[in-house]
């Protein structure tokens, strides 16, 4: 078929062709012709779509966001520079988290590499409000971010996917009980080389399976220490759950993990020694 036939389309066939091509694809497509940019601008076909900047460009948010095409974004996605997550470089502040709060049909928001220990509390809760899905991709909050996060979580509901990876301290400090009642009160959780504790894990598991009102689904807590839980407890939680993921990854056998919290360091060192000294018995 030619161009000139396929300009002759009806707007309807044109909009369902459309809507199966790719975001480039798309980009390429509403360059072609006035009609085609007029059916390829419809917000429905960029809708699905993950708005993704890069940290310098948060603060033009508002001027991306106001583009016909764009305004209807539910997904977004920030991405910090290859530095230190704490560099200033990577950092956001209020002005700047102001403008990814107020896109309107934010549900999906994703952060990498970026420092957010600028933002306030108020902010943060506001904007978790709003959205359905939270990932925080080896960024770094504050100890108190984490602690009002997961109370917030605690009691609101809205949020149904939550996913922390490597994140830069804080979240290894919270108490057991915050952290297990937070993870219980979303659909899917994915913690994963986040240094959580024994202490912690035991509470989230703990709540899993005694919790008769829960409304957590999907759990993976891969790559973080499993060092001395009960394998009935797992293959409770295993039961209960419609997806459980772990393995039995322990820090005893990861020497580079050992500099990280002294505590930990003297805890476990301790307990290979006992181990030792008992066998020699």
């Amino acid at each position: 078929m030619h161009s000139s036939d396929m300009g002759c389309l009806p707007t309807e066939i044109l909009l369902n062709i459309f809507n199966n091509l790719h975001f480039v694809d798309l980009c390429n497509v509403v360059l072609v012709s006035k009609k085609w940019n007029s059916v390829g601008s419809d917000q429905s076909l960029w809708r699905l779509f993950t708005l993704t900047l890069h940290v310098d460009q948060v603060p033009e948010l508002d001027q991306i966001s106001s583009i016909p095409r764009l305004s209807q974004a539910a997904a977004v996605a920030i991405n910090g520079r290859g530095e230190k997550t704490t560099h200033v470089r990577n950092m956001i502040n209020d002005s700047h988290f102001c403008k990814v709060r107020n896109i309107k049909c934010l549900h999906s928001l994703r952060i990498s590499h970026c420092n957010l220990s600028q933002v306030s509390l108020r902010l943060l809760s506001s904007t978790i409000d709003n959205i359905s899905s939270l990932t925080l991709d080896r960024s770094y909050l504050t100890k108190l971010h984490y602690l009002h996060l997961m109370k917030d979580l605690s009691f609101r509901k809205h949020l149904t996917r939550l996913q922390i990876t490597s994140p830069k301290y804080g979240l290894a400090d919270l108490s057991p009980n915050i952290l297990a009642s937070a993870v219980t009160s979303v659909q899917e959780v994915t913690l994963r080389f986040t240094q959580i504790d024994h202490q912690q894990i035991l509470a989230m598991l703990k709540q899993i399976v005694n919790c008769s009102n829960l409304h957590l689904k999907h759990l993976d807590i891969r790559d973080n220490n499993m060092y001395g839980i009960p394998q009935d407890l797992l293959q409770r939680v295993q039961k209960t759950l419609t997806k459980f993921e772990y393995n039995n990854y322990s820090y005893i056998y990861s020497p580079s993990w050992l500099h990280v919290n002294q505590q930990w360091r003297n805890h476990y060192l301790l307990g290979a020694r006992q181990e030792e000294d008992t066998g020699y018995l």
